[in-house]
C-alpha cells in the first residue's frame, strides 16, 4: 500500500517526495518509509494514515533529520531496522534515534552492527521471524 500522495505534498525535498510503502501480511506489517525527513513524517502522522506497524525500516538510515518523536510513537513498531554501513557509523543512526526507541520500548538492528537482517513472514502474517544472515560478508563493506 502506498501512504499519502508524494505528487501532491509539494515538499522541497527530493527525498520528501519519495514513496513511502507498507506491506502488509495477515497481522504483520512493515513500513517502508525511504529518506523521508521529519516533514514529511509529520504529514503522514496528521493524514491519520494508516503508520502502525510491526516493523518499521527506519527513515534516511536513522538520521537525526528523521524519526521525529511523533512518526515512532505513531508507527509503534515492535522492531526498529536501520540501514547503514560501517562506514556511515558516525553519521548513522543519531544518537537521538536511539535515545528515544531506547525511551519507547523500541529495540533495534542495524545493518552495521548485524550484518544482513532476513525478514521472514509466516504463511498467513500472523507471525514473523527476524534473523541476522550467516554470511560473514556484509550488504556494506568499509572502502
Amino acid at each position: 500500500m502506498v501512504l499519502g500522495d508524494h505528487r501532491a505534498a509539494g515538499l522541497a525535498s527530493e527525498d520528501d517526495r519519495g514513496l513511502v510503502l507498507r506491506l502488509t501480511s495477515g497481522e504483520t506489517s512493515i513500513l517502508f518509509p525511504g529518506d523521508i525527513g521529519v516533514e514529511r513524517e509529520l504529514e503522514l502522522v496528521n493524514k491519520e494514515v494508516q503508520l502502525y506497524s510491526t516493523i518499521l525500516l527506519s527513515p534516511h538510515h536513522g538520521s537525526a533529520t528523521s524519526n521525529s518523536p511523533e512518526f515512532l510513537a505513531a508507527v509503534s513498531p515492535d522492531w526498529l531496522i536501520i540501514s547503514n554501513g560501517d562506514s556511515q557509523s558516525r553519521l548513522f543512526p543519531a544518537q537521538k534515534i536511539l535515545d528515544a526507541a531506547e525511551k519507547m520500548g523500541i529495540p533495534i538492528l542495524s545493518t552495521a552492527e548485524d550484518g544482513t537482517i532476513v525478514i521472514k513472514i509466516d504463511g498467513g502474517g500472523e507471525g514473523y521471524r527476524l534473523a541476522l544472515s550467516d554470511v560473514q560478508e556484509r550488504y556494506w563493506k568499509k572502502g
